[in-house]
Protein backbone atom coordinates (compact mmCIF):
# COMPACT_ATOMS: atom_id res chain seq x y z
CA UNK A 1 0.00 0.00 0.00
CA UNK A 2 2.80 2.59 1.04
CA UNK A 3 5.00 1.67 -2.42
CA UNK A 4 1.38 2.32 -4.29
CA UNK A 5 1.20 5.56 -2.74
CA UNK A 6 4.69 6.76 -3.62
CA UNK A 7 3.89 5.78 -7.18
CA UNK A 8 0.78 7.34 -6.74
CA UNK A 9 2.58 10.72 -5.42
CA UNK A 10 5.73 10.51 -7.83
CA UNK A 11 3.36 10.33 -10.85
CA UNK A 12 1.00 12.99 -9.38
CA UNK A 13 4.64 15.15 -9.31
CA UNK A 14 5.78 14.35 -12.64
CA UNK A 15 2.52 14.88 -13.89
CA UNK A 16 2.27 18.68 -12.07
CA UNK A 17 5.69 19.30 -13.19
CA UNK A 18 5.10 18.62 -16.73
CA UNK A 19 1.95 20.37 -17.02
CA UNK A 20 3.95 23.80 -15.18
CA UNK A 21 6.59 23.34 -17.79
CA UNK A 22 4.49 23.36 -20.59
CA UNK A 23 2.11 25.89 -19.48
CA UNK A 24 5.47 28.29 -18.66
CA UNK A 25 6.76 27.66 -22.13
CA UNK A 26 3.69 27.26 -23.90
CA UNK A 27 5.15 26.48 -26.93
CA UNK A 28 2.38 25.97 -29.59
CA UNK A 29 0.81 29.37 -28.05
CA UNK A 30 -2.48 27.61 -26.15
CA UNK A 31 -2.54 30.72 -23.36
CA UNK A 32 -2.97 34.23 -23.80
CA UNK A 33 -0.41 36.15 -22.44
CA UNK A 34 -1.31 40.11 -21.78
CA UNK A 35 2.10 40.84 -19.88
CA UNK A 36 4.31 40.51 -23.26
CA UNK A 37 1.94 42.83 -25.09
CA UNK A 38 1.77 44.88 -22.43
CA UNK A 39 5.60 45.04 -22.17
CA UNK A 40 5.93 46.25 -26.29
CA UNK A 41 3.63 48.49 -25.49
CA UNK A 42 4.95 50.34 -22.78
CA UNK A 43 8.84 50.23 -25.03
CA UNK A 44 10.04 53.39 -26.71
CA UNK A 45 9.55 52.91 -29.17
CA UNK A 46 7.40 50.16 -29.24
CA UNK A 47 8.21 46.87 -29.97
CA UNK A 48 5.80 44.01 -32.02
CA UNK A 49 5.28 40.92 -30.52
CA UNK A 50 6.53 37.73 -31.32
CA UNK A 51 3.78 34.89 -33.41
CA UNK A 52 4.94 32.31 -30.65
CA UNK A 53 3.58 34.49 -27.85
CA UNK A 54 0.68 35.32 -29.33
CA UNK A 55 -0.06 31.80 -30.67
CA UNK A 56 -3.64 30.47 -31.24
CA UNK A 57 -5.14 33.42 -28.69
CA UNK A 58 -6.24 35.59 -31.67
CA UNK A 59 -9.58 36.74 -30.13
CA UNK A 60 -7.90 38.08 -26.51
CA UNK A 61 -4.98 39.89 -28.27
CA UNK A 62 -7.35 41.13 -30.78
CA UNK A 63 -9.87 42.66 -28.43
CA UNK A 64 -6.71 43.73 -26.22
CA UNK A 65 -5.78 45.61 -29.87
CA UNK A 66 -8.87 47.17 -29.71
CA UNK A 67 -9.35 48.24 -26.16
CA UNK A 68 -5.68 49.64 -25.60
CA UNK A 69 -6.45 52.34 -28.44
CA UNK A 70 -9.14 54.97 -29.21
CA UNK A 71 -10.37 52.82 -32.10
CA UNK A 72 -12.47 54.23 -34.24
CA UNK A 73 -11.94 52.02 -37.67
CA UNK A 74 -11.12 48.59 -38.22
CA UNK A 75 -10.91 45.83 -40.49
CA UNK A 76 -11.61 42.15 -39.74
CA UNK A 77 -11.38 38.58 -41.73
CA UNK A 78 -9.04 35.77 -42.54
CA UNK A 79 -5.10 36.01 -42.64
CA UNK A 80 -6.03 37.57 -46.39
CA UNK A 81 -6.59 41.27 -44.41
CA UNK A 82 -3.58 40.77 -41.79
CA UNK A 83 -1.10 43.02 -43.65
CA UNK A 84 -3.77 45.99 -43.77
CA UNK A 85 -2.29 48.41 -40.92
CA UNK A 86 -2.09 51.88 -39.67
CA UNK A 87 -1.00 55.18 -41.83
CA UNK A 88 1.56 56.72 -40.19
CA UNK A 89 0.70 58.48 -37.32
CA UNK A 90 -2.56 56.81 -37.59
CA UNK A 91 -3.38 55.26 -33.63
CA UNK A 92 -7.41 55.09 -33.93
CA UNK A 93 -7.29 51.84 -36.61
CA UNK A 94 -7.16 48.28 -35.55
CA UNK A 95 -7.24 44.95 -37.78
CA UNK A 96 -8.89 42.25 -35.59
CA UNK A 97 -8.21 39.70 -38.73
CA UNK A 98 -7.61 36.03 -37.56
CA UNK A 99 -6.32 33.08 -39.77
CA UNK A 100 -9.09 30.64 -40.24
CA UNK A 101 -11.92 32.91 -39.34
CA UNK A 102 -15.76 32.30 -39.97
CA UNK A 103 -18.21 34.24 -39.85
CA UNK A 104 -19.23 32.79 -36.57
CA UNK A 105 -16.14 34.03 -35.28
CA UNK A 106 -16.57 37.38 -36.80
CA UNK A 107 -20.09 37.32 -35.11
CA UNK A 108 -18.57 36.60 -31.49
CA UNK A 109 -15.57 39.22 -31.79
CA UNK A 110 -17.87 41.77 -32.79
CA UNK A 111 -20.20 41.43 -30.08
CA UNK A 112 -17.46 41.34 -27.68
CA UNK A 113 -16.67 45.23 -28.85
CA UNK A 114 -18.07 48.29 -26.91
CA UNK A 115 -21.43 49.52 -28.60
CA UNK A 116 -19.44 53.10 -29.92
CA UNK A 117 -19.20 54.87 -33.30
CA UNK A 118 -16.84 52.60 -35.61
CA UNK A 119 -16.10 51.90 -39.26
CA UNK A 120 -16.21 48.14 -39.82
CA UNK A 121 -14.18 47.02 -43.18
CA UNK A 122 -15.18 43.18 -43.42
CA UNK A 123 -13.25 40.86 -45.36
CA UNK A 124 -15.64 38.41 -46.61
CA UNK A 125 -14.02 35.11 -48.06
CA UNK A 126 -15.95 32.97 -50.37
CA UNK A 127 -15.36 29.78 -49.06
CA UNK A 128 -16.65 30.63 -46.06
CA UNK A 129 -20.00 30.61 -47.39
CA UNK A 130 -19.02 26.62 -47.99
CA UNK A 131 -20.81 24.12 -45.88
CA UNK A 132 -17.68 22.04 -44.94
CA UNK A 133 -15.31 24.94 -44.03
CA UNK A 134 -15.07 24.83 -40.37
CA UNK A 135 -13.16 28.10 -38.55
CA UNK A 136 -10.22 27.90 -36.08
CA UNK A 137 -11.70 27.21 -32.07
CA UNK A 138 -11.11 30.46 -30.80
CA UNK A 139 -12.43 29.01 -27.05
CA UNK A 140 -10.85 26.12 -26.70
CA UNK A 141 -12.24 24.43 -23.40
CA UNK A 142 -10.62 23.67 -19.75
CA UNK A 143 -10.27 19.92 -21.32
CA UNK A 144 -8.36 20.92 -24.40
CA UNK A 145 -6.09 23.03 -22.31
CA UNK A 146 -5.69 19.90 -19.98
CA UNK A 147 -4.78 17.35 -22.43
CA UNK A 148 -2.22 20.01 -24.05
CA UNK A 149 -0.35 20.96 -20.98
CA UNK A 150 0.26 16.78 -20.45
CA UNK A 151 0.56 16.12 -23.69
CA UNK A 152 4.28 14.81 -24.86
CA UNK A 153 4.55 16.72 -28.16
CA UNK A 154 3.91 19.73 -25.81
CA UNK A 155 7.03 18.30 -23.32
CA UNK A 156 9.41 17.85 -26.69
CA UNK A 157 8.98 20.95 -27.79
CA UNK A 158 9.06 22.96 -24.51
CA UNK A 159 12.20 21.02 -24.22
CA UNK A 160 13.98 21.96 -27.77
CA UNK A 161 12.56 25.94 -26.96
CA UNK A 162 14.39 25.83 -23.86
CA UNK A 163 17.38 24.28 -25.19
CA UNK A 164 18.02 26.92 -27.74
CA UNK A 165 17.23 29.37 -25.09
CA UNK A 166 17.99 28.29 -21.54
CA UNK A 167 16.80 32.03 -19.93
CA UNK A 168 12.93 31.09 -21.18
CA UNK A 169 12.77 28.97 -17.62
CA UNK A 170 13.57 32.27 -15.58
CA UNK A 171 11.77 34.76 -17.67
CA UNK A 172 9.63 33.92 -20.18
CA UNK A 173 10.57 36.41 -23.17
CA UNK A 174 12.73 39.16 -23.97
CA UNK A 175 13.15 41.65 -25.78
CA UNK A 176 15.24 40.59 -29.23
CA UNK A 177 16.33 42.71 -32.45
CA UNK A 178 15.81 41.36 -35.44
CA UNK A 179 16.93 43.83 -38.26
CA UNK A 180 16.29 47.18 -36.70
CA UNK A 181 12.93 46.20 -35.16
CA UNK A 182 12.45 45.39 -31.12
CA UNK A 183 10.43 42.29 -31.09
CA UNK A 184 9.40 40.97 -27.76
CA UNK A 185 9.52 36.59 -28.11
CA UNK A 186 12.07 34.41 -27.44
CA UNK A 187 13.23 31.58 -30.03
CA UNK A 188 11.52 32.34 -33.22
CA UNK A 189 11.16 36.34 -32.90
CA UNK A 190 10.82 36.91 -36.72
CA UNK A 191 7.10 36.18 -37.83
CA UNK A 192 5.49 38.91 -35.71
CA UNK A 193 2.50 41.75 -35.22
CA UNK A 194 2.18 44.79 -34.92
CA UNK A 195 0.14 46.88 -32.06
CA UNK A 196 -2.56 47.91 -34.16
CA UNK A 197 -2.84 44.28 -35.09
CA UNK A 198 -1.05 43.57 -38.46
CA UNK A 199 1.06 40.88 -39.12
CA UNK A 200 4.63 41.05 -40.29
CA UNK A 201 5.95 38.67 -42.49
CA UNK A 202 9.81 37.60 -40.84
CA UNK A 203 11.52 38.77 -44.53
CA UNK A 204 9.80 42.44 -43.79
CA UNK A 205 12.38 42.80 -40.69
CA UNK A 206 15.30 40.64 -41.82
CA UNK A 207 15.60 39.67 -45.54
CA UNK A 208 17.96 36.33 -44.41
CA UNK A 209 14.79 35.55 -42.53
CA UNK A 210 11.83 33.26 -43.38
CA UNK A 211 9.94 33.71 -46.53
CA UNK A 212 6.20 32.23 -46.93
CA UNK A 213 6.80 29.28 -49.46
CA UNK A 214 4.78 29.11 -52.87
CA UNK A 215 2.14 27.65 -52.65
CA UNK A 216 1.97 24.28 -55.26
CA UNK A 217 -0.78 25.18 -57.80
CA UNK A 218 -3.50 22.09 -57.70
CA UNK A 219 -7.09 21.87 -58.96
CA UNK A 220 -7.76 18.63 -56.55
CA UNK A 221 -9.81 20.47 -54.26
CA UNK A 222 -9.41 17.95 -51.09
CA UNK A 223 -5.86 19.75 -51.06
CA UNK A 224 -6.36 23.00 -52.41
CA UNK A 225 -5.44 25.67 -49.95
CA UNK A 226 -5.55 22.63 -47.22
CA UNK A 227 -9.32 22.12 -48.64
CA UNK A 228 -11.15 24.86 -47.89
CA UNK A 229 -12.89 24.83 -51.49
CA UNK A 230 -14.08 20.91 -51.55
CA UNK A 231 -17.33 19.41 -51.62
CA UNK A 232 -19.13 23.06 -52.47
CA UNK A 233 -22.04 22.07 -53.67
CA UNK A 234 -24.05 25.40 -52.14
CA UNK A 235 -23.98 28.82 -50.59
CA UNK A 236 -24.48 27.80 -46.74
CA UNK A 237 -27.93 29.43 -45.84
CA UNK A 238 -26.97 29.03 -42.24
CA UNK A 239 -23.59 30.96 -43.16
CA UNK A 240 -25.37 33.48 -44.78
CA UNK A 241 -27.76 34.24 -41.84
CA UNK A 242 -24.80 34.53 -40.21
CA UNK A 243 -23.72 37.01 -41.71
CA UNK A 244 -26.37 39.04 -42.04
CA UNK A 245 -26.39 38.63 -38.19
CA UNK A 246 -23.14 40.64 -38.16
CA UNK A 247 -24.65 43.44 -40.43
CA UNK A 248 -27.60 43.89 -38.48
CA UNK A 249 -25.87 44.51 -35.52
CA UNK A 250 -24.00 46.80 -37.18
CA UNK A 251 -26.25 48.88 -37.90
CA UNK A 252 -28.22 48.13 -34.83
CA UNK A 253 -25.02 50.34 -33.73
CA UNK A 254 -24.90 52.28 -36.11
CA UNK A 255 -21.43 51.35 -37.62
CA UNK A 256 -20.36 52.65 -41.00
CA UNK A 257 -19.12 49.12 -42.84
CA UNK A 258 -17.72 48.69 -46.20
CA UNK A 259 -17.59 44.55 -47.00
CA UNK A 260 -14.91 43.34 -49.46
CA UNK A 261 -13.38 39.94 -50.29
CA UNK A 262 -9.17 40.05 -51.12
CA UNK A 263 -7.57 39.33 -54.60
CA UNK A 264 -6.47 35.63 -55.60
CA UNK A 265 -3.71 35.32 -57.98
CA UNK A 266 -4.58 34.99 -61.91
CA UNK A 267 -3.87 31.05 -62.07
CA UNK A 268 -6.82 31.00 -59.20
CA UNK A 269 -9.11 32.86 -60.88
CA UNK A 270 -8.86 31.10 -64.33
CA UNK A 271 -9.41 27.96 -62.39
CA UNK A 272 -12.64 29.27 -60.22
CA UNK A 273 -14.00 30.64 -62.96
CA UNK A 274 -13.65 27.54 -65.21
CA UNK A 275 -14.28 24.86 -62.33
CA UNK A 276 -17.63 22.88 -62.36
CA UNK A 277 -17.68 22.71 -58.79
CA UNK A 278 -16.19 26.28 -57.86
CA UNK A 279 -16.93 28.36 -60.37
CA UNK A 280 -21.07 28.10 -59.80
CA UNK A 281 -20.39 29.25 -56.24
CA UNK A 282 -17.98 31.61 -57.32
CA UNK A 283 -20.34 33.81 -59.54
CA UNK A 284 -23.37 33.05 -57.00
CA UNK A 285 -20.82 34.33 -54.02
CA UNK A 286 -20.11 37.59 -56.71
CA UNK A 287 -23.61 38.34 -57.08
CA UNK A 288 -24.92 37.75 -53.26
CA UNK A 289 -22.37 40.06 -51.88
CA UNK A 290 -23.66 42.79 -53.20
CA UNK A 291 -27.37 42.60 -52.52
CA UNK A 292 -27.05 41.12 -49.03
CA UNK A 293 -24.59 44.74 -47.87
CA UNK A 294 -26.55 46.92 -49.73
CA UNK A 295 -29.56 45.29 -48.04
CA UNK A 296 -28.62 47.55 -44.96
CA UNK A 297 -27.28 50.16 -46.34
CA UNK A 298 -23.41 49.06 -47.16
CA UNK A 299 -21.06 49.52 -49.93
CA UNK A 300 -19.50 46.35 -51.16
CA UNK A 301 -15.96 46.44 -53.27
CA UNK A 302 -15.58 43.58 -55.38
CA UNK A 303 -11.26 42.92 -55.26
CA UNK A 304 -11.14 39.45 -55.93
CA UNK A 305 -9.34 40.40 -59.11
CA UNK A 306 -6.18 42.56 -58.10
CA UNK A 307 -6.10 44.67 -60.92
CA UNK A 308 -9.28 46.50 -59.53
CA UNK A 309 -7.66 47.54 -56.77
CA UNK A 310 -5.27 47.66 -58.56
CA UNK A 311 -2.35 45.11 -57.78
CA UNK A 312 -0.15 43.40 -59.69
CA UNK A 313 0.35 39.92 -59.23
CA UNK A 314 4.18 40.34 -58.27
CA UNK A 315 1.96 41.65 -54.70
CA UNK A 316 1.25 38.56 -53.57
CA UNK A 317 3.99 37.08 -51.34
CA UNK A 318 3.10 33.38 -51.37
CA UNK A 319 2.01 32.65 -55.24
CA UNK A 320 -1.62 34.04 -55.24
CA UNK A 321 -2.86 33.85 -52.01
CA UNK A 322 -1.94 36.76 -49.53
CA UNK A 323 -0.94 40.26 -50.39
CA UNK A 324 2.15 42.50 -49.16
CA UNK A 325 2.05 45.27 -47.34
CA UNK A 326 2.19 47.36 -50.40
CA UNK A 327 -1.42 45.95 -51.97
CA UNK A 328 -3.08 45.94 -48.77
CA UNK A 329 -2.89 49.23 -48.01
CA UNK A 330 -4.12 50.23 -51.84
CA UNK A 331 -7.19 48.36 -50.59
CA UNK A 332 -7.32 50.23 -47.09
CA UNK A 333 -6.99 53.64 -49.42
CA UNK A 334 -10.39 52.34 -51.59
CA UNK A 335 -12.23 51.20 -48.20
CA UNK A 336 -11.30 54.63 -46.93
CA UNK A 337 -12.55 56.56 -49.71
CA UNK A 338 -15.56 53.85 -49.73
CA UNK A 339 -16.82 54.80 -46.31
CA UNK A 340 -16.26 58.60 -46.65
CA UNK A 341 -18.93 58.22 -48.97
CA UNK A 342 -21.21 56.42 -47.15
CA UNK A 343 -23.57 58.58 -44.40
CA UNK A 344 -25.13 57.26 -40.92
CA UNK A 345 -29.12 58.61 -40.06
CA UNK A 346 -30.65 58.12 -37.23
CA UNK A 347 -34.45 59.26 -36.90
CA UNK A 348 -36.11 59.78 -33.89
CA UNK A 349 -39.76 60.49 -32.61
CA UNK A 350 -43.10 58.84 -32.46
CA UNK A 351 -45.62 57.08 -35.42
CA UNK A 352 -45.09 59.40 -37.49
CA UNK A 353 -41.34 59.10 -38.62
CA UNK A 354 -42.11 55.39 -37.66
CA UNK A 355 -44.43 55.47 -40.67
CA UNK A 356 -45.97 51.88 -39.77
CA UNK A 357 -47.61 51.00 -43.42
CA UNK A 358 -51.09 50.22 -42.13
CA UNK A 359 -51.19 53.67 -40.46
CA UNK A 360 -50.20 56.25 -43.27
CA UNK A 361 -51.54 53.88 -46.12
CA UNK A 362 -47.63 54.26 -47.96
CA UNK A 363 -44.63 52.33 -48.83
CA UNK A 364 -42.04 54.48 -47.82
CA UNK A 365 -42.07 57.08 -45.14
CA UNK A 366 -40.67 60.13 -45.08
CA UNK A 367 -36.98 58.75 -43.13
CA UNK A 368 -36.62 56.28 -45.74
CA UNK A 369 -37.67 59.05 -48.64
CA UNK A 370 -34.97 61.82 -47.12
CA UNK A 371 -32.52 58.84 -47.09
CA UNK A 372 -33.00 58.12 -50.97
CA UNK A 373 -33.18 61.75 -52.12
CA UNK A 374 -28.81 61.60 -50.51
CA UNK A 375 -28.14 59.38 -53.71
CA UNK A 376 -25.52 58.74 -51.35
CA UNK A 377 -25.17 55.10 -49.04
CA UNK A 378 -27.17 55.73 -46.09
CA UNK A 379 -27.32 53.59 -43.19
CA UNK A 380 -30.66 54.34 -41.61
CA UNK A 381 -31.36 53.57 -37.97
CA UNK A 382 -35.11 55.09 -37.39
CA UNK A 383 -35.49 54.59 -33.90
CA UNK A 384 -39.00 56.10 -33.69
CA UNK A 385 -41.29 54.47 -31.39
CA UNK A 386 -44.97 54.76 -32.05
CA UNK A 387 -46.93 56.18 -29.29
CA UNK A 388 -44.00 57.54 -27.66
CA UNK A 389 -44.16 61.24 -26.38
CA UNK A 390 -41.20 63.86 -26.00
CA UNK A 391 -40.26 62.23 -22.27
CA UNK A 392 -40.34 58.60 -23.56
CA UNK A 393 -37.97 59.60 -26.31
CA UNK A 394 -35.83 61.49 -24.00
CA UNK A 395 -35.72 58.37 -21.56
CA UNK A 396 -34.93 55.85 -24.67
CA UNK A 397 -31.83 58.58 -25.47
CA UNK A 398 -30.43 58.84 -21.70
CA UNK A 399 -31.16 55.18 -21.89
CA UNK A 400 -28.77 54.41 -24.70
CA UNK A 401 -26.30 57.02 -23.56
CA UNK A 402 -27.56 59.44 -26.58
CA UNK A 403 -26.66 58.76 -30.50
CA UNK A 404 -24.32 59.32 -32.79
CA UNK A 405 -24.46 59.95 -36.43
CA UNK A 406 -24.05 61.75 -39.35
CA UNK A 407 -27.44 63.29 -39.54
CA UNK A 408 -30.68 63.00 -37.57
CA UNK A 409 -34.19 63.78 -38.05
CA UNK A 410 -36.40 64.68 -35.22
CA UNK A 411 -40.07 64.52 -35.02
CA UNK A 412 -41.66 64.41 -31.95
CA UNK A 413 -44.61 65.28 -29.96
CA UNK A 414 -47.75 64.60 -31.17
CA UNK A 415 -48.17 62.32 -28.20
CA UNK A 416 -47.80 65.06 -25.47
CA UNK A 417 -50.89 65.86 -23.56
CA UNK A 418 -51.89 68.41 -23.61
CA UNK A 419 -50.32 70.04 -26.18
CA UNK A 420 -47.76 71.90 -24.51
CA UNK A 421 -47.14 75.84 -24.48
CA UNK A 422 -43.51 77.07 -25.19
CA UNK A 423 -42.85 76.75 -21.64
CA UNK A 424 -43.74 73.82 -20.61
CA UNK A 425 -42.33 70.34 -20.84
CA UNK A 426 -42.09 69.84 -24.41
CA UNK A 427 -39.62 72.72 -25.11
CA UNK A 428 -37.57 71.35 -22.00
CA UNK A 429 -37.67 67.41 -23.30
CA UNK A 430 -36.84 68.78 -26.75
CA UNK A 431 -34.13 71.00 -25.62
CA UNK A 432 -32.64 67.57 -24.10
CA UNK A 433 -33.03 65.58 -26.51
CA UNK A 434 -31.13 67.53 -29.20
CA UNK A 435 -28.04 67.92 -26.55
CA UNK A 436 -28.04 63.56 -26.49
CA UNK A 437 -27.54 63.50 -30.44
CA UNK A 438 -24.04 63.56 -31.77
CA UNK A 439 -24.23 64.39 -35.24
CA UNK A 440 -23.03 67.05 -37.77
CA UNK A 441 -26.05 68.20 -39.08
CA UNK A 442 -29.57 67.66 -37.10
CA UNK A 443 -32.88 68.65 -38.66
CA UNK A 444 -36.47 68.77 -36.84
CA UNK A 445 -39.52 68.90 -38.23
CA UNK A 446 -42.91 70.34 -36.46
CA UNK A 447 -46.02 69.30 -35.99
CA UNK A 448 -49.25 70.09 -38.29
CA UNK A 449 -52.54 70.54 -37.44
CA UNK A 450 -54.70 67.66 -37.85
CA UNK A 451 -57.94 69.43 -36.94
CA UNK A 452 -58.60 67.72 -33.44
CA UNK A 453 -57.19 70.23 -31.24
CA UNK A 454 -56.78 74.25 -30.25
CA UNK A 455 -55.49 75.57 -33.76
CA UNK A 456 -54.16 78.85 -31.16
CA UNK A 457 -52.35 75.71 -28.70
CA UNK A 458 -51.57 73.92 -32.48
CA UNK A 459 -49.43 77.16 -33.26
CA UNK A 460 -47.67 78.07 -30.43
CA UNK A 461 -46.45 75.06 -30.47
CA UNK A 462 -44.74 74.43 -33.62
CA UNK A 463 -43.35 77.45 -32.99
CA UNK A 464 -42.09 76.40 -30.22
CA UNK A 465 -40.15 73.28 -31.40
CA UNK A 466 -38.73 75.47 -34.03
CA UNK A 467 -37.50 77.89 -31.57
CA UNK A 468 -35.86 74.85 -29.50
CA UNK A 469 -34.45 73.42 -32.58
CA UNK A 470 -32.65 76.84 -33.82
CA UNK A 471 -31.15 77.55 -30.46
CA UNK A 472 -29.66 74.36 -30.64
CA UNK A 473 -28.05 75.00 -34.03
CA UNK A 474 -30.33 72.51 -36.07
CA UNK A 475 -32.64 73.46 -38.78
CA UNK A 476 -36.32 73.20 -38.47
CA UNK A 477 -38.97 71.82 -41.40
CA UNK A 478 -41.92 73.87 -40.81
CA UNK A 479 -44.17 71.15 -41.68
CA UNK A 480 -47.32 73.36 -39.73
CA UNK A 481 -47.71 75.72 -42.91
CA UNK A 482 -46.91 73.31 -45.86
CA UNK A 483 -49.51 70.76 -44.15
CA UNK A 484 -53.18 70.68 -45.60
CA UNK A 485 -55.83 68.28 -44.59
CA UNK A 486 -55.77 66.31 -47.96
CA UNK A 487 -52.53 64.90 -46.74
CA UNK A 488 -53.92 63.11 -43.93
CA UNK A 489 -54.29 58.98 -44.11
CA UNK A 490 -57.93 57.36 -43.65
CA UNK A 491 -57.13 58.09 -39.30
CA UNK A 492 -56.98 61.64 -39.60
CA UNK A 493 -53.91 61.36 -37.94
CA UNK A 494 -50.51 60.20 -39.77
CA UNK A 495 -49.73 61.85 -42.59
CA UNK A 496 -50.44 59.61 -45.99
CA UNK A 497 -48.11 58.86 -49.03
CA UNK A 498 -48.32 62.18 -49.83
CA UNK A 499 -47.57 63.95 -46.69
CA UNK A 500 -44.73 61.54 -45.87
CA UNK A 501 -43.29 62.88 -49.54
CA UNK A 502 -43.79 66.55 -48.32
CA UNK A 503 -42.30 66.09 -45.13
CA UNK A 504 -39.73 64.30 -46.94
CA UNK A 505 -39.02 67.18 -49.21
CA UNK A 506 -39.32 70.12 -46.69
CA UNK A 507 -36.28 67.90 -44.67
CA UNK A 508 -34.21 67.56 -46.80
CA UNK A 509 -34.47 71.41 -48.67
CA UNK A 510 -33.37 72.55 -45.59
CA UNK A 511 -29.88 74.07 -45.45
CA UNK A 512 -27.34 71.88 -43.45
CA UNK A 513 -26.94 72.15 -39.95
CA UNK A 514 -23.54 71.53 -38.88
CA UNK A 515 -22.81 70.33 -35.06
CA UNK A 516 -20.12 68.97 -33.72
Amino acid sequence: MARLVVFLGTALVLLAALATLNWWVDPFGEFWKPSAVQEARAARPQCLVSHELIGGEYLPFKLDVFRSRPTRTFVTGSSRVLKMGSWPGEGTFANLGMPVISPEIVLKELRALPARPETLYLGVEAFWLNPHFRGFDVSPGLERRARYVLSRSAFDESARIVRRAPYVLLHRWRKERVGSSCVVGRSRPALAWRLDGSRVWSFELDPDTYHPAIDPFTTDLRKLRTGIYDDWTELSPARVRTLERVLALARARGWRVVGFTPPDGERYLRFFAASPVIGPRWRAFGRLMPKLFGRYGYRWLDFRDARSIPCPQTDFVDGGYHTDAACSMRMRRRLDAAARRQLTLVALGDSIPAARPRECHCRAGFVALFARALRRPVVVRNLAVPGANSAEVLKLLRKRGGVHADMALVMVGHNDTPWIRPDGSLRRNLAAILDLIHARDVRVANFYDDGRGDPGVVAEYARAICEVARSHGARCADVYHAFTPKLLAPDHVHPNAAGQRLIARLLYTLPSARRK
